[in-house]
C-alpha cells in the first residue's frame, strides 16, 4: 500500500504506466480472469482517488496564503483513506505477485530454450577459430607465390620486348628491301625503255620510285635518323647491338643514295633527248588534223618538263628546243593564214590577204589571227610549265636568264619568267613578218588610203598592243611593234589631213549654195570627222585622258577647215548679212557633230562663242540696215538731241526739228509698207529665214521685231506728247505701239 501510495502521487502517469505494464502481462501470461476483474477493481478504485496523499505533496505546492483550502483538502483525503475496505489493501498486493511469478516462469523458458543455443555457439566459436588459422597458412603461400608470379612477368616482358625489337627490323629489312631497291624490270624501263605515260611503259614511275627513294635515303643520311623509330640495328651498321643507337649515317641508306642518284642522271639524260625528240616532232603533230595524238603529246611533255624541272640545266636546253620549234610553227601557221597554202601544197579557204583590197579589215584580220594564236601560245607554254596564270609576274629586271641559278623559295616565279621569256621569243618570230606584210599593203604612198582608214589602223594598232601586252608583258617585242606601228599610221594621217587643209584653201574649192547651206567639202570634211570620232570613242584611252590626246587631232581637222569657211564666206554675194548667215550655218553644222562626244567638249563650246559672236553681228547689221532703209534713222537722232539739249539754251521742240509734213510722210510710208508688203516686207528677214538652225533663226527675227517695235515706241511717244508741237497728233501717229507690235510678230 505504501508503494502504491507512493506511486499515486503522479495519478496520470502513474496509472497510464500500470495499466500498459499491466496488459502487456496479461497478454503473455495469459492471467485468469480473477486477475482480470482485480484489475479492473484497482482501476476503479484508483480513479476515484482525485487528490494524492497528504505526505506526497512537494512544499511549493502549499499556498501559505490559502490555508482554508488546504486543510479542505486534508480532510478529504482523510476521509478517503478511512473509508476503504479491507479488499482495496489486498488487491494490489495479489497484483503484484501474480506480474511477478509471471515474470520468474517467462525467465525460466528462456533459460530452458537459450541451453542449446549455447552450446551449439561454443561449436560455431571452435570451427571458425581452425578456419582463421587455415586462411592465415594460405594467405602465406599466396604470398610467396605472387613473388615467384612477378619474376615470371618480367622475364616475359623483356622477352617480348626483343620479340618486337627483332620483329622490327625483321620488318625494316624486308620494307628496305622492297621499297628502296629496283627490281630488273624497273632499272630495264630507266635505262632502255621507252619513254611514255602509258600503262605498259611505266618510266614516269620509275622515275618517280628513284626520287623518293633517293629523298628518303637523303633525310636518313642528313639526320642519321632510321624511319619506322629503328636507331641501331642492321640498316644503322652497328652489329645489331639494339641497346646501342648508331651516330652515325647508316651504311645501307648511303649506298642506297649513291645507287638512285646514279640512276637519276642517266633517266634525266634519257628525258631530256626525249623532250627535244617529241618538241621536234610536236610541230608536224600540231598541223595535223590527229588532236588525239596532239592532246598526248602535250600531256606527255607537261610530265616530263615537270619531272626535269629537278635538273635546271636540261631543263633549259629543253625550253630552248620548245621556244625553236613553237617559232617555226607560227610562222609556217601565219604564212598558211594569209596565203591560204599549207606546207604539203594543199589550199586553204578564207586566206587572209583575199581581204587585202580592204587595208582596215586586212589589218583587223592579222592582228585577230596573231592575237588568237597569241592566246593558244600562252595556254600551251603555261600548261608545259605548269604555270598558273594567275600568279603576278615578278619585276622584269631582276629576272634570271635562265633557270639555273634558281632555288626552291622562287621555283615558281622563275617558272613563271620563263613562260613569258619563252612568249617573247616565240612572238618575236612573227614580228618581221607582220612589219613587211603592213608595209606592203597600208603603209605605201601608193595604197592611196582614206584618211580616216589610217586613224582606224593605228587605233587597230593600240588596241591589239594592249591586248596581246597583256599576254605577254607589256615589254616584249610584239607589242612594242604594234605602238610603232600605230605611230607611223598617225603619221600618214597628218599628211593626209595636211593634203586634204591644201586642197580646201585652193581657190574655188568650196562652193557656197544659193541658200547658204555648209557646202558640200564642209559635208564631206564632217563625215570623215566623224567617223574619226566614231573610231576613237572605241578605244583603250581613259576617259580622262580623251579630250587632251583628241585634242590634236581636232585642230588638225578644224583648224584648216574654218580657216578655209572664213575665207571663201568673203566671196558671198549680197550684204554682209549673207556672209554672217553662211558662217553661223557652217558653225552649227560643226557643232552639232561634235556635240555628240564627250571629249570634244572644249571645241564645242569654242565653235558656239564663235556663232554666237557671228549671230549678234548679223542682227546688228540687219537692225542697222532695216532702220535705215525706213528712215527711223533721222528721226531717232532728233530725238537724241532734244534729251541732249542744255537747260540754258532755248527750249525745241520735235515740230521745229521734223516738220508735220515730213513726220506724216514717213508714218504713211510706214504704214503703207506694213500693211501691204506684211512683216516679212518691212523686216526684210528672207536672209534670216536661211540660218538652218530653227532655234537661231527664230531668236534673230524676234531681235529684230524687238528692236523695230522699241524704236517705234519711242517715236510714237514723241509725236504724241505735250511737248512734241505738233496739233492732233492722234491723228498723225494713228497706230499706237502694241499694235504695231502685234503686226510685227505675225511673221
Amino acid at each position: 500500500q505504501t508503494s502504491l501510495m507512493s506511486s499515486s502521487s503522479t495519478p496520470s502517469s502513474t496509472q497510464n504506466f500500470l495499466q500498459s505494464k499491466i496488459q502487456r502481462l496479461i497478454s503473455q501470461t495469459q492471467l485468469s480472469s480473477d486477475l482480470e476483474l482485480s484489475l479492473q477493481y484497482y482501476s476503479q478504485i484508483h480513479d476515484a482517488e482525485n487528490v494524492p496523499p497528504v505526505h506526497t505533496l512537494q512544499p511549493h505546492q502549499q499556498d501559505a496564503s490559502s490555508a482554508s483550502s488546504s486543510t479542505s483538502i486534508l480532510n478529504q483525503q482523510t476521509q478517503l483513506h478511512t473509508n476503504l475496505t479491507p479488499t482495496r489493501e489486498y488487491m494490489p498486493h495479489k497484483i503484484l505477485n501474480t506480474i511477478e511469478m509471471a515474470h520468474l516462469r517467462q525467465f525460466n523458458a528462456f533459460l530452458h530454450s537459450y541451453s542449446p543455443i549455447k552450446s551449439k555457439k561454443e561449436q560455431l566459436t571452435s570451427k571458425l577459430n581452425e578456419m582463421g588459422h587455415i586462411l592465415r597458412d594460405l594467405q602465406h603461400e599466396f604470398d610467396k607465390y605472387d613473388e615467384e608470379t612477378t619474376e615470371y612477368i618480367t622475364v616475359l616482358k623483356e622477352l617480348q620486348h626483343k620479340y618486337d625489337r627483332t620483329q622490327m627490323e625483321m620488318n625494316e629489312v624486308q620494307r628496305f628491301l622492297s621499297e628502296c631497291q629496283l627490281t630488273q624490270d624497273e632499272v630495264y624501263v630507266l635505262s632502255q625503255g621507252p619513254v611514255s605515260m602509258q600503262k605498259d611503259m611505266p618510266f614516269f614511275e620509275v622515275l618517280k620510285k628513284v626520287h623518293d627513294i633517293r629523298e628518303r635515303a637523303t633525310r636518313i643520311v642528313t639526320k642519321g635518323v632510321v624511319p619506322g623509330g629503328v636507331q641501331g640495328g642492321i640498316l644503322s651498321g652497328d652489329g645489331g647491338d639494339v641497346s646501342a643507337p648508331s651516330t652515325q649515317p647508316p651504311r645501307a641508306w648511303i649506298e642506297v643514295m649513291e645507287e638512285m642518284s646514279m640512276y637519276q642522271d642517266s633517266a634525266y639524260t634519257r628525258l631530256s633527248e626525249w623532250i627535244q625528240d617529241k618538241c621536234r616532232a610536236f610541230l608536224g603533230e600540231e598541223e595535223s588534223d590527229n588532236e588525239a595524238n596532239l592532246l598526248l603529246i602535250e600531256s606527255e611533255l607537261n610530265n616530263a618538263i615537270k619531272v626535269l624541272g629537278e635538273r635546271p640545266v636540261l631543263l633549259q636546253c629543253c625550253i630552248s628546243e620548245i621556244v625553236n620549234a613553237r617559232k617555226q610553227s607560227i610562222v609556217q601557221k601565219f604564212i598558211s593564214a594569209l596565203t591560204g597554202r599549207w606546207r604539203d601544197g594543199g589550199m586553204k579557204a578564207g586566206a587572209l590577204e583575199m581581204q587585202a583590197y580592204d587595208s582596215v579589215n586586212y589589218v583587223g584580220d592579222v592582228l585577230a589571227w596573231i592575237h588568237q594564236n597569241i592566246a593558244s601560245e600562252r595556254e600551251l607554254i603555261f600548261s608545259l610549265l605548269d604555270v598558273d596564270a594567275g600568279v603576278a609576274r615578278g619585276d622584269s629586271n631582276n629576272t634570271p636568264s635562265d633557270l639555273s641559278t634558281q632555288t626552291p623559295q622562287n621555283h615558281s616565279q622563275l617558272l613563271l619568267d620563263a613562260a613569258y621569256k619563252m612568249l617573247d621569243d616565240i612572238s618575236s618570230k612573227l614580228c618581221k613578218q607582220l612589219e613587211q606584210r603592213l608595209e606592203q599593203q597600208v603603209f605605201n604612198p601608193e595604197a592611196n588610203l582614206d584618211v580616216q582608214n589610217y586613224f582606224r589602223i593605228a587605233h587597230l594598232c593600240e588596241l591589239y598592243s594592249s591586248t596581246i601586252g597583256k599576254l605577254l608583258g607589256e615589254q616584249a617585242a610584239l607589242p612594242k611593234l604594234l605602238l610603232r606601228l600605230k605611230a607611223t599610221a598617225m603619221e600618214y594621217f597628218f599628211e593626209s589631213l595636211d593634203k586634204d587643209a591644201q586642197v580646201l584653201m585652193r581657190e574655188g574649192a568650196i562652193q557656197i549654195p544659193n541658200n547658204f547651206a555648209p557646202p558640200a567639202a564642209l559635208v564631206e570634211s564632217l563625215q570623215r570627222l566623224t567617223d574619226i570620232m566614231n573610231t576613237y570613242s572605241q578605244t583603250v584611252v581613259p576617259e580622262s585622258r580623251r579630250e587632251e590626246d583628241f585634242s590634236s587631232v581636232l585642230n588638225k581637222v578644224l583648224n584648216p577647215l574654218i580657216d578655209a569657211i572664213q575665207k571663201s564666206a568673203t566671196k558671198v554675194n549680197g550684204t554682209p548679212v549673207g556672209q554672217c548667215v553662211f558662217l553661223i550655218n557652217c558653225y552649227h553644222a560643226i557643232q552639232s557633230e561634235l556635240s555628240h562626244y564627250k571629249f570634244t567638249t572644249r571645241r564645242v563650246e569654242s565653235i558656239e562663242a564663235d556663232m554666237n559672236q557671228k549671230v549678234e553681228q548679223l542682227l546688228n547689221k540687219q537692225t542697222n540696215q532695216m532702220i535705215e532703209s525706213f528712215g527711223f534713222r533721222n528721226k531717232m537722232l532728233a530725238l537724241a538731241r532734244l534729251q541732249e539739249q542744255d537747260s540754258n539754251d532755248t527750249p525745241q521742240q520735235l515740230s521745229d526739228l521734223i516738220s508735220r509734213e515730213e513726220m506724216q510722210d514717213f508714218l504713211q510710208a510706214f504704214y503703207q509698207k506694213l500693211f501691204s508688203m506684211g512683216p516679212d516686207g518691212v523686216l526684210d528677214a528672207s536672209l534670216l529665214r536661211k540660218i538652218s538652225n530653227v532655234k537661231l533663226r527664230n531668236y534673230a527675227i524676234s531681235r529684230l521685231v524687238k528692236e523695230l517695235s522699241l524704236s517705234y515706241e519711242k517715236i510714237y511717244n514723241a509725236i504724241v506728247s505735250e511737248s512734241s508741237g505738233y496739233t492732233n497728233s492722234k491723228e498723225l501717229a494713228y497706230h499706237n505701239p502694241q499694235q504695231v507690235n502685234v503686226l510685227l510678230q505675225s511673221t
